[in-house]
């Protein structure tokens, strides 16, 4: 069998390892298969860098032109790999929970409030979302783990509101329960602010 020289990394290969050319002498193109390759790769890399945003607003016209065609392929590939993705959500889900354990609670609280029709209209969520910010940080800095608790609670008719809330250490908040009115030995406020009941 005929070999030939890559023009690229020099080396004398069989003439199967490359593409065929009809432009070429030997029919064969210069760049083995492995080289071509990779240039094609480095090419499209720097093309889509360069033109990331055409790129983006092509795909989404696209999509919306032919979004029927693609819901069915995307159909028919979660049919047939159901047991794979099932397996990938499972981890991802696990390890995104471990890495975002305040938004979590912030999750789980909200959607509480939702069900027992416990939230309020005027309800800041980027005012909330910094007490679970603050319980986490506190959390790993002390050691302890700390809570967002409501100060009026829900089952005694308080509100899912910025102005109801207040971390407190998990101690703390077993032992006030549902009690109200119930004062703790001390709680915190997103800015920092330490308020003493004792």
């Amino acid at each position: 069998m005929k070999t030939k020289i890559c023009s690229k990394c020099k080396k004398e290969k069989l003439l199967n390892n490359f593409f065929k050319d009809k432009n070429c002498i030997d029919n064969h193109e210069y760049q083995c298969k492995s080289c071509r390759k990779k240039s094609r790769k480095l090419y499209l890399c720097n093309y889509y860098r360069k033109n990331k945003d055409i790129i983006k607003n092509n795909s989404k016209l696209n999509y919306k032109k032919n979004k029927k065609h693609y819901l069915e392929i995307i159909k028919i590939y979660r049919i047939k790999n159901k047991e794979k993705i099932a397996i990938r959500n499972k981890k991802y889900n696990k390890t995104w929970k471990q890495k975002n354990k305040q938004k979590c609670a912030l999750y789980v609280a909200t959607r509480r409030a939702k069900i027992t029709n416990s939230q309020s209209e005027k309800t800041d969520i980027n005012k909330i979302k910094k007490f679970y910010t603050l319980a986490y940080k506190l959390s790993i800095e002390k050691n302890i783990k700390y809570v967002v608790d409501h100060i009026k609670p829900i089952s005694k008719g308080g509100k899912h509101h910025h102005n109801n809330l207040q971390v407190i250490t998990g101690k703390d908040n077993l032992k006030k329960w549902n009690k109200y009115p119930y004062k703790v030995n001390k709680s915190f406020k997103p800015d920092l602010t330490v308020i003493e009941h004792a």
